[in-house]
């Protein structure tokens, strides 16, 4: 871990991405902003405020639960089924994912305590960004 926090500049995690989009405006200094965007009124949803840049959505490269059924062939049938009834690429999967999940883990442990770090730096609220993802990283 200690190689990875000191080679990555930035690290964020999608579903966290109101607190990803603040640290990266923190780490790299986009004052004006942070200040618009990830200040503690701002950051409230219930403020009713909300910069565009946290209000962006999208759909895209998102598999709704129709497409999936589609890609299975509703019954299984599909090109995933050639992947679960394959014992050897199986396998390579469920190891490709170890390792996916191993990485994830750390970058999260990263991620949390870079939003503790920016919380302290700009002032605001312990635990303002980092409690939801202090919750993940510890199950």
């Amino acid at each position: 871990m200690r190689t990875l926090t000191n080679i990555l500049a930035f690290v964020g995690v999608v579903e966290h991405y109101d607190a990803s989009i603040c640290l990266l405006l923190h780490t790299f200094q986009v004052d004006d902003l942070f200040n618009e965007c990830c200040a503690s009124g701002v950051v409230d949803p219930s403020s009713g405020n909300r910069c565009a840049l946290l209000s962006l959505s999208t759909t895209t490269n998102s598999a709704s639960d129709k497409v999936r059924g589609e890609a299975m062939g509703g019954s299984g049938d599909g090109y995933l089924a050639d992947y679960v009834e394959d014992e050897e690429l199986l396998g390579a999967l469920y190891d490709g994912n170890r390792v996916d999940c191993e990485l994830y883990s750390v970058g999260l442990q990263i991620f949390a305590t870079r939003l503790q770090w920016m919380e302290g730096e700009r002032g605001l609220a312990p635990g303002l960004f980092s409690r939801d993802v202090f919750e993940v990283a510890l199950l």
